[in-house]
């Protein structure tokens, strides 16, 4: 079993054990560093559905320590799935994305170009993060204005 497969398997952290197996697979992972082929199976891994979104939160910081245009193409290919069964971490992700200078200006030049599915999928997402007190929240209202 892959270290992403524990991740996902133990997602929901729901017992003692998956937590010790989830933040296990976590410090596994950041002693490797994190490549962007990693980040696909990794976003996969949030789910609204968890018991302790403190613990889910190493997953965030797990995941800002990849190169970050990989982690801006990761995301923005994972987001239509996120939308649904991970909404508040891809509100979180987003938010922290646009909130840093770097990722910001990439996920700006990209997000135009997606296909059109993912930037439904990213609109009720955008427009949270525009009416937040973010950093990004000017980027988000920017790329929100973009779609109409």
């Amino acid at each position: 079993m892959t270290l992403t497969d524990k991740l996902f398997a133990n997602r929901l952290l729901d017992t003692a054990q998956a937590v010790k197996d989830f933040e296990a697979a976590i410090q596994e992972l950041g002693l490797r560093n994190v490549v962007a082929s990693d980040l696909p199976s990794i976003l996969r891994c949030f789910d609204d559905k968890t018991n302790q979104y403190d613990v889910m939160w190493a997953l965030v910081h797990l995941v800002e320590q990849a190169p970050p245009q990989a982690l801006v193409e990761a995301l923005l290919e994972e987001s239509v799935r996120m939308s649904g069964e991970a909404s508040e971490w891809l509100f979180a992700l987003v938010a922290r994305v646009l909130n840093t200078p770097e990722h910001c200006a990439l996920f700006t030049v990209a997000f135009p170009s997606m296909p059109k599915e993912i930037r439904i999928a990213l609109n009720s997402t955008l427009a949270r993060v525009g009416k937040s007190r973010a950093a990004g929240a000017p980027a988000a209202r920017m790329l929100l204005s973009l779609e109409t």
